[in-house]
């Protein structure tokens, strides 16, 4: 991760093709994406990150309805921070790390 954030410092225009580093263009790009629910569901699947929970089983533990779960899980996954596996008509998210790092930088 390191080599990636370095490359990211010298050519900061683009992400670095199959690394662990998603690149996000501003700090409203950055809020979009890490809504408060979002950060709360991130947190729940990183702390479970070996456990397999459907999306359902998440949004009964998070107290929220199983649509927005379901909506935040695929702009997540659709940024690369999660990845979904199916299972007959299961949905099991698991955050695609174990940590996430954010470095903000000018």
């Amino acid at each position: 991760m390191l080599d990636d954030i370095k490359k990211l410092e010298k050519n900061s225009s683009k992400a670095i093709p199959n690394s662990t580093t998603t690149y996000i263009n501003n700090i409203e790009e950055l809020s979009k994406l890490f809504t408060r629910e979002r950060l709360r569901l991130l947190n729940y699947l990183l702390n479970r990150f070996d456990s397999k929970k459907t999306i359902t089983q998440i949004s009964n533990d998070l107290k929220r309805k199983q649509e927005a779960v379901s909506r935040d899980i695929n702009a997540l996954t659709k940024n690369k921070i999660i990845t979904k596996t199916k299972e007959k008509q299961s949905v099991f998210p698991k955050t695609s790390f174990k940590e996430i790092r954010i470095l903000i930088k000018n």
